[in-house]
């Protein structure tokens, strides 16, 4: 299958509140996605859904549901899964990021493509004197973004009926990686999230 998975492990910062709460502390350990291989059993742990047109309802309801991108998603997620659109030409000072694209572009993907728009970014404009909120767009070949939970992958693995060693090694290292800043933070201070692009 022609799928890439790109994914970041979270995790929340902010040991006095809920796990990802409203005053979390949200940061990525990657500042670029791990890639996963597009094995049967790891697109179906994570919920990939089977006929799925870019940006389009799944064709069917699978467990786990996608959720779409959380909401207090880490700044490495949003410099990855958006472009910033801006006709003036920034650029995003952090990298990897992906490129700026103009108004024109970014409103033929939302229009055509029914890309998702993100959260503006905001940027001082020196020669304005000013700030500016600028629009952010997806990529248009990113669809079915979601997050788990380190539980909720266990959960998913066992009710399928996976063995763990039926994972890549790429994918066994970043649940390791989990289980360890669970054990640091608290289980639920940390997530995988993830899209596809095929």
């Amino acid at each position: 299958m022609g799928i890439s998975i790109h994914s970041f492990v979270e995790f929340d910062r902010n040991p006095k509140d809920n796990p990802f709460g409203t005053h979390a502390d949200v940061v990525a350990i990657n500042s670029g996605e791990f890639y996963f291989p597009s094995e049967e059993s790891l697109l179906k742990i994570l919920g990939y859904p089977l006929n799925v047109e870019p940006h389009g309802s799944p064709s069917r309801s699978l467990e786990p549901r996608l959720r779409g991108l959380p909401d207090n998603s880490s700044q490495a997620v949003l410099r990855r899964f958006f472009h910033v659109v801006d006709d003036l030409g920034h650029e995003h000072p952090f990298a990897p990021s992906l490129p700026t694209v103009s108004s024109a572009i970014a409103d033929e993907w939302i229009t055509c493509h029914h890309v998702p728009e993100g959260p503006p970014l905001e940027v001082y404009r020196r020669e304005r004197r000013g700030w500016e909120n600028l629009r952010r767009g997806a990529h248009p070949a990113w669809h079915s973004p979601s997050w788990l939970s380190l539980d909720e992958i266990q959960r998913s693995i066992n009710r399928l009926g996976f063995r763990i060693d039926h994972f890549s090694l790429t994918f066994r290292v970043v649940l390791d990686l989990m289980q360890s800043m669970g054990d640091e933070l608290g289980r639920q201070h940390t997530r995988l999230v993830y899209w596809f692009d095929n």
